[in-house]
């Protein structure tokens, strides 16, 4: 399982693929949601904290969207469910390191 993409145990067929689906996209995208909303309480007024908080949202509402949305087997594309997958979940990425630059 080490050398699987964290989406092929969410996958279609997995035998984790609920618990994978629910605690590790949508519940991380909720968490995430919670954690940008305290995040710009706490730096409210501060150069970029603005930004910084509606990307870290932004992301969090990519994850249960990801939830939705399953990989095929071995994440290679091939439903409109799975391509939809890998490219949220690369957004996702995406939009969670642009606070860091």
């Amino acid at each position: 399982m080490s050398t699987q993409l964290m989406s092929e145990l969410g996958g279609t067929g997995a035998p984790i693929a609920i618990l994978m689906n629910l605690a590790g996209f949508a519940l991380t995208g909720i968490l995430l949601i919670i954690f940008a909303a305290g995040f710009y309480l706490e730096f409210f007024g501060i150069r970029g904290a603005t930004p910084a908080s509606l990307l870290l949202g932004l992301t969090g509402m990519l994850y249960p969207c990801e939830a939705y949305f399953f990989c095929d087997a071995g994440c290679i594309p091939a439903t409109v469910s799975g391509s939809l997958h890998l490219i949220l979940g690369e957004s996702a990425v995406f939009v969670a390191v642009l606070p860091l630059l």
